[in-house]
């Protein structure tokens, strides 16, 4: 690098690390209007300096961004037109420039521009077209050249465009726009005229130019709410199996909750919060996964409500953008449903142009990753057995028992038998995909039809997820009127595996053998003194059990878009989507739990049969109008919404089969409990909704936002429900005084909203009183009804009240940084209210409660290298990070009471949930410990009081953290050489509170007659006068319960995702009449760090999963 060079960056480098400090110390500046253009600059790259050039203009400037940034200008330019400060600025170079109205094009000097318009017939052909963005508005100043030729032209306002070749001659033209990927067509020139159209996609890095909200697409650059906007070539760059976890990969608000018992269980139901959890369960669901379902956001597909689970299931290539909608400001047009936030995915649409064909392949791998055990070999475990006294009785007859099983076990020890049982139910899980596309079309007509197979086959033996899914869409587009029609279908076969819990074998003994001389898996083992063998779980898994569940989900939705007049735009939606499917367990008559209980012979074997149907209607039309009046910019925005969602259930359960190879449910004896149960539920809503948006000059930016729901979910009393917003924005940059104070700075945006959105986060039932018919209660021929739920008229919505304070800020065109602060409060919590014993019921749904939810987001980017012909490299980095802090600011009077009981309840094998006034909802309550005492070896506790006992009964828990952590980030940096592409993601989680589960269990209260974690042999008490961190060492069960020396504050580090692919030169492929070849390959949950050495994924294991792909384009 030369010395000027180094000079440059050095200067680039150190402008950033000051310009925050600069932007506190700004002081007013004159707003006179400047008609010159004054730059005063020392080693600026010609295409920044440009930018600056247009700013102080009123101009709109078109050139190859990336061609022009590999030159450095040095420029003093004091008071001149545009065009003369644009001639002093390519001083020297070859390029000039063409002024068409308000438009200036820049161009290579070698290139000739037709400026008159072509006239047919000869040995011509002309060819005219119209260029648009992705939203169908034109783009003036496309540059529109040939290659291997010296002319070209440029679109007009109206993004039109005309020019004049030979004919006979086939030609390749290259379409050019700042902030657009540039498009290369071959064209054959062998008509009179030829008719191209083309729409422009955003290029790299790039911001879209509308943020869209699934309702209205509203202007980026004046939008005042907290969204991340993700694009397509993001989720390819850092896709991971599915789009959740992708999104989770990019966005750390998008907080993916961890969940060590399912680890990679491809099955598992996954739980996502964005800042925070603005609702809690019931009485009777403070111990369940019920908060963590209600607290998921909404899910919008192409305009339509979808649930996480098809979000999961689809494939991630089919989706063009997603938008994660984040505060009031950007989710109060959804009203009661958008207090959880919102994720707004777009599906890919028809592109004109030939018809292509695409197919991808692959292959994806699970491979177990167990290395966060560490248990005891057969050695290691006959010393911990003896030293706890399993082989020692006082009686003479079972102590000859105890010495033969001893000497046993020492035999098969010797023999070499240290069976690693967790190996046993895993495996390399071989998954393989494809997709085929087929897209094309005219102008008037487009389709894409697509169908993708995604088999996952999960690392335990039995378990998979696959997916079939196809698509359908259909446009046609005349002049004033647009008509969309898409139609998916999605299959879904599912299987748990049927070796059961995955920590029955990391429990067993590694001196047993897992089968016999036969290769058959041996029934059961001697445990010690016990009454009843202990069944060996390859037993079961041999056995005709079976867990499976399937779905077929149709989806169909239509879209008719229609300009009324000038700047008036409507549209009306359409959408019908089905789900059937159901759930089959089914558990043989040989299982090992009928043989321990000695169940009647007739009672065994279990099957239980689930159905279920979701049938929703959703209708909304949507009217817009926008204009700008010189440097004013208005958008107005209206749309009515109605929907209908029914949702049908039935439930069996049977017993009694008499061969375990014939399942099938009609092979039952009886009836399991009661009879079949069926529920029900139909939700209907309305909702009318308006929003304004307004910017002037570019610079300050107002938005407004009303929504009127109503929904039969709500009580009679409180049928509608209005939400809100409001915004406004600053965006600093575009002052002229900032301009000169700090023309580095190219975005600086302060924003501010205010909102009140909604959640229903109960039954659809809970506002009514219902009944429940019951066949046994008769009078007269008449069957009896009893209260089934006590109802509540007055029964409302949530309110969530939410303030939102951010910034972007970007400089010199390389570093992005976006900030907000969030404050939202839920001020009228539904949750249980008492009745008096008298009404016959003793709770009901009342809006009691406030919770309260403050956090931070933050993202960072920054590009080291920018790619260009000459510098054919890009490289960036980027960060993001995201704290919240819940707080109960206000409890009802049930979920006190319930409270009380789980205040004074403990439970040796983990924590109990529990809400306290004052709190973090994700707060830890534990006894507090003295630590174990060197005499006896026992647990010492403290009281309140400061006394130390032994005894745990009656004692108060205390609070030691939130287990939220304090910071949650994403780090990565992508890499990019001609068609070489490299990604890496990284995640940390920072400074909340965790139970070190394998401590409490597996060390501390280890259950030593099955095998444990290995520093059960050296950290334990063994004498008096130890000092240590666990108890002693006993076959007796004494167990501990949760106490602080069992918490940890984490600090963990992961290696989340690797992709790296290669497209291969269009010069080599097209031979084979290939547009474009790729392949590539990924790695996820690669590895993981932390400060808490502790088992993970207890009960499905996690593992690491590659994927290899291969993808052509004809």
């Amino acid at each position: 690098m030369h010395r000027k060079e180094k000079r440059v960056r050095w200067k680039e480098n150190n402008t950033f690390l000051s310009i925050l400090f600069c932007l506190l110390v700004l002081s007013a500046h004159g707003f006179a209007q400047e008609k010159k253009v004054s730059l005063n600059c020392k080693g600026m790259r010609l295409s920044e300096a440009l930018i600056q050039v247009e700013r102080q203009s009123e101009h709109k400037l078109s050139f190859n961004f990336d061609e022009l940034s590999q030159f450095n200008v040095t420029v003093n330019i004091k008071k001149k037109t545009v065009i003369e400060a644009i001639e002093n600025l390519l001083h020297g170079l070859p390029y000039q420039t063409k002024v068409s109205g308000q438009f200036i094009t820049i161009f290579r000097r070698n290139v000739q521009r037709q400026t008159s318009s072509p006239t047919r017939g000869g040995d011509y052909t002309i060819i005219r077209g119209k260029v648009v963005d992705t939203s169908d508005k034109p783009l003036p100043g496309v540059n529109i050249s040939f290659k291997n030729r010296n002319y070209g032209t440029v679109t007009d306002i109206n993004g039109n465009y005309a020019i004049s070749v030979d004919k006979g001659a086939r030609e390749t033209m290259l379409f050019s726009f700042i902030g657009m990927k540039t498009e290369v067509l071959t064209v054959n020139c062998n008509a009179e005229e030829k008719i191209l159209n083309l729409t422009l996609k955003e290029g790299d890095g790039q911001l879209n130019e509308v943020v869209v909200t699934g309702i209205f697409n509203k202007p980026k650059v004046s939008f005042t709410g907290a969204a991340t906007i993700i694009s397509s070539d993001q989720i390819k760059a850092l896709g991971n199996r599915n789009l959740l976890k992708t999104l989770s990969n990019i966005d750390p608000s998008f907080d993916l909750q961890e969940n060590n018992a399912k680890g990679s269980d491809p099955n598992q139901t996954l739980n996502i919060e964005i800042r925070g959890s603005a609702t809690i369960g019931s009485v009777n669901e403070m111990q369940s996964n019920v908060r963590n379902q209600r607290n998921l956001p909404l899910f919008i597909l192409d305009g339509f409500e979808v649930t996480s689970e098809r979000v999961m299931d689809m494939n991630q290539d089919d989706v063009e953008s997603v938008v994660i909608l984040k505060d009031a400001s950007a989710t109060a047009i959804y009203g009661s449903r958008g207090a959880n936030g919102v994720v707004v995915i777009s599906s890919k649409r028809p592109e004109l142009g030939r018809v292509r064909v695409n197919y991808s392949t692959g292959m994806n791998l699970e491979i177990p990753d167990l290395s966060s055990y560490d248990l005891m070999n057969s050695f290691e475990k006959l010393e911990v057995e003896k030293a706890a006294g399993l082989y020692t009785n006082t009686s003479l007859a079972t102590q000859l028992q105890l010495d033969a099983l001893y000497n046993e076990h020492l035999k098969a020890a010797s023999e070499g038998v240290n069976t690693n049982w967790m190996k046993i139910p895993v495996r390399v899980g071989l998954g393989q995909f494809h997709k085929l596309d087929i897209n094309g079309g005219v102008d008037q007509f487009r389709y894409i039809l697509n169908v993708s197979y995604n088999q996952l086959t999960g690392s335990m033996k039995g378990s998979k997820r696959d997916n079939l899914n196809g698509n359908m869409t259909i446009s046609y587009l005349m002049k004033k009127v647009r008509f969309t029609n898409t139609l998916s279908v999605g299959f879904n076969n599912a299987a748990n595996s049927t070796y059961g819990n995955f920590s029955q074998y990391a429990s067993m003994n590694p001196y047993w053998r897992p089968y016999n001389e036969k290769g058959e898996p041996i029934a059961s083992y001697t445990l010690f003194t016990a009454t009843s063998p202990l069944y060996n779980p390859l037993y079961d898994a041999a056995q005709t059990s079976f867990n499976t569940s399937d779905y077929t989900n149709i989806r169909n939705t239509t879209m008719l878009d229609a300009d009324l007049m000038p700047n008036v735009r409507a549209n009306v939606n359409i959408g019908f989507t089905q789900q059937r499917g159901g759930s089959d367990y089914f558990v043989s008559p040989k299982a090992s739990t009928y043989l321990q209980s000695g169940t009647d012979v007739s009672d065994r074997g279990n099957y239980i049969q689930k159905t279920n149907k979701m049938t929703s209607y959703q209708m909304s039309g949507t009217i817009n109008w926008a204009k700008v009046y010189g440097e004013h910019s208005i958008y107005v925005g209206a749309n009515y919404q109605v929907m209908e969602t029914k949702n049908n259930s039935t439930s069996m359960s049977v017993k009694g089969f008499m061969n375990d190879q014939m399942t099938d449910v009609s092979n039952a004896n009886k009836y399991s409990g009661e009879k079949p149960t069926t529920d029900e539920s139909t939700v209907r809503s309305m909702g009318f909704t308006g929003t304004i948006n307004y910017s002037y000059a570019q610079r300050y930016f107002f938005d407004v936002s009303f929504r009127e729901d109503a929904a039969s979910s709500f009580g009679s009393e409180s049928r509608w429900a209005p939400f809100y917003s409001l915004g406004v924005g600053w965006e600093i940059a575009q002052e002229k005084w900032m301009r000169k104070l700090l023309p580095v700075v190219n975005m600086a945006k302060f924003r501010y909203s205010y909102g009140v959105t909604g959640s229903l986060s109960f039954s659809p039932y809970d506002a009514l009183t219902t009944y429940k018919y019951n066949n046994n209660t008769q009078y007269n021929y008449l069957i009896g009804a009893s209260v089934n739920s006590f109802g509540n008229p007055s029964l409302k919505w949530q309110n969530t009240v939410e303030h939102n304070f951010g910034l972007d800020l970007g400089l010199l065109n390389r570093f992005t940084l976006n900030f907000n602060y969030y404050r939202k409060t839920t001020e009228n919590l539904l949750s249980d209210a008492y009745l008096p014993l008298s009404h016959g019921y003793t709770t009901y749904k009342e809006n009691l409660g406030e919770i309260r939810n403050t956090g931070y987001d933050l993202s960072l980017s920054y590009t080291i290298l920018r790619y260009s012909n000459d510098h054919p490299i890009d490289w960036s980095i980027r960060a993001g990070f995201y704290h919240n802090t819940n707080v109960l600011v206000k409890l009802s009077e049930a979920i006190k009471k319930a409270n009380e009981f789980y205040s004074n309840s403990n439970y040796s094998g983990g924590t109990i949930n529990e809400y306290r006034e004052g709190q973090s909802l994700d707060e830890i309550y534990v006894l507090q410990s003295a630590g174990v005492d060197p005499q006896t070896g026992k647990r010492l506790y403290i009281d309140t009081d400061g006394t130390i006992t032994m005894n745990a009964s009656g004692l108060n828990k205390v609070a030691v953290g939130s287990s939220q952590p304090k910071v949650n980030g994403r780090f990565g940096t992508g890499f990019r050489w001609k068609g070489l592409n490299v990604d890496l993601s990284f995640g940390a989680r920072i400074g909340g509170k965790k139970l070190n589960s394998t401590l409490m269990s597996k060390v501390e209260n280890a259950v030593v007659i099955y095998n444990q974690d290995r520093r059960v042999i050296s950290q334990r008490w063994r004498k008096p006068g130890d000092v240590t961190a666990f108890k002693s060492l006993s076959g007796e069960i004494d167990n501990s319960f949760p106490n602080n020396l069992f918490v940890f504050t984490e600090n963990t580090f992961t290696f989340n995702n690797a992709n790296i692919s290669y497209d291969f030169p269009l010069s080599w492929i097209q031979r084979f009449g290939m547009s474009r070849l790729s392949i590539g390959g990924s790695l996820s949950d690669i590895f993981y760090i932390s400060n808490i050495k502790q088992e993970r994924g207890t009960d499905y294991p996690y593992s690491i999963k590659p994927t290899f792909t291969f993808s052509c384009t004809f």
